[in-house]
């Protein structure tokens, strides 16, 4: 078994060494940008879940990682569920992967890990990724190791503040597999699928359902899904498909709607 794994993301980033742009000449209201920020609550909040397990996995090593170098890590090993407490300080702090960070990610792991019904949860305390605050929590349970394919069923529920002030309200349902990579010697071939359901409320009370139609792939090292795309619908406004490519690792996704398509960057 590996010595650590780590991410995923709705896009969930993941981690890289360049800085990703966001494309800030789309109208605030467009399709487009909506679709774009409806992305962000689910990727951080997977984000901070392999953080977590990075730094249990780890230790006070885990410090040596890119994004970890500049948080304190502390780990209870006396307790089960062990705790992990990440701490970036209050003030933004730069990470490998283009993203600043600060306040606090919080997690408990049922120990053993690898054992079926195994429990993760991941809570935040005024933790912010590139100064948008993710707030909530978010429940990881082990359901299957078959097949060498670690599946996890994952709850969650909480929100995004946007650079503007506008809260996204965000409850998600979806099912992890570890489809390469698991027990392997290192992290480079790790690749991870998410299917599901989200339910997103915009600040002016629109609710948006999203689903999968087709798993999100996430590739170690990638800082956004590698492929996949989400289906957007909500009461009286028009159906937008999320689409995140096709096996490039890029901050490149489109968004189509009516039949119109839109290059986005993602944050």
């Amino acid at each position: 078994m590996k010595p650590y794994l780590l991410f995923s993301a709705l896009s969930i980033s993941i981690f890289s060494a360049s800085c990703s742009k966001e494309d800030d000449t789309l109208p605030v209201d467009t399709d487009a940008q909506e679709a774009r920020d409806f992305a962000l609550a689910d990727a951080y909040a997977e984000e901070a879940e392999q953080l977590l397990t990075e730094a249990l996995e780890t230790g006070s090593l885990g410090k040596q990682s890119g994004i970890l170098a500049c948080a304190t890590v502390t780990v209870d090993t006396t307790v089960n569920p062990r705790t992990v407490v990440i701490d970036f300080g209050p003030v933004n702090c730069l990470g490998n992967d283009g993203r600043y960070r600060r306040g606090r990610i919080l997690g408990c792991f049922d120990v053993p890990r690898w054992q079926v019904n195994a429990v993760i949860q991941s809570t935040y305390d005024d933790y912010f990724v590139n100064n948008r605050e993710l707030f909530g929590q978010r429940t990881s349970v082990l359901t299957s190791l078959s097949n060498n394919q670690p599946t996890h069923s994952i709850t969650a529920q909480g929100g995004v503040v946007g650079l503007s002030g506008d809260t996204a309200l965000y409850s998600s349902n979806r099912v992890r597999v570890w489809t390469q990579g698991y027990g392997t010697p290192g992290t480079a071939d790790d690749v991870r699928e998410i299917s599901g359901t989200t339910t997103a409320q915009r600040p002016n009370g629109a609710v948006w359902s999203m689903a999968t139609q087709s798993p999100l792939v996430h590739e170690w090292g990638c800082p956004h899904f590698s492929e996949g795309e989400l289906l957007m619908t909500s009461t009286n406004r028009p159906n937008r498909l999320l689409d995140y490519g096709n096996t490039v690792c890029d901050n490149q996704a489109t968004v189509t709607v009516n039949g119109y398509t839109w290059a986005v960057t993602l944050p």
